[in-house]
């Protein structure tokens, strides 16, 4: 299902569960005093509210982080390439709208090759990636779109790369999406 139809459904849903509820808030004042309501309302009342807080809840999240984490990896040792291992980290646009993915920046952590991920960035379109063979420094991303970047740690071979990655103490990654900040530990 595409981005735009469960985005409407998602609506759809809480515009009708919304309208329960301003039912059942109407029914209460206009309800003769010492009459009570059946407890299949209160029951219908209280899904509804919880729909409705549910979304709300989903639309302020990804506000907040408009993108997914979807996979951290190492790729092997390459000879050939001058940054080899490289660590790809892929996200997905999860926010309902277009972003511009800029470079990140390394926080804190295991010491990077360069000092932050520079001209890294590639997104997922037509069954590759894209710029190739190198990234970009900002990125146009459409929803449910993938992107992914990479880095480098001084001193560290595959497997290094690979424990520490598996143990989540490589270090901490910010990434800036349309003029949202975020972190990743990774």
């Amino acid at each position: 299902m595409g981005s735009h139809k469960l985005e409407f459904i998602l609506h759809l849903i809480e515009v009708l569960a919304a309208i329960v509820i301003a039912t059942f808030t109407v029914l209460i004042f206009l309800l003769p005093t010492g009459s009570k309501f059946p407890q299949w309302t209160w029951i219908v009342l209280g899904v509804a509210a919880f729909v409705v807080f549910g979304i709300g809840a989903r639309v302020l999240f990804q506000m907040l982080r408009p993108m997914t984490l979807i996979r951290s990896y190492v790729e092997p040792l390459d000879a050939n390439l001058d940054f080899s291992p490289k660590f790809r980290v892929e996200l997905r646009n999860d926010s309902g709208h277009c972003l511009d993915v800029t470079t990140s920046k390394w926080i804190e952590g295991q010491p990077l090759v360069h000092n932050m991920p520079h001209k890294t960035w590639q997104v997922f379109r037509d069954g590759t990636w894209t710029p190739s063979p190198v990234g970009e420094m900002s990125i146009h991303v459409h929803p449910g779109e993938l992107v992914r970047t990479w880095m480098q740690f001084k001193g560290m071979n595959q497997n290094q790369v690979e424990n520490a990655r598996t143990n989540k103490w490589l270090g901490r990654l910010e990434v800036s999406a349309s003029g949202k900040r975020f972190k990743l530990k990774l």
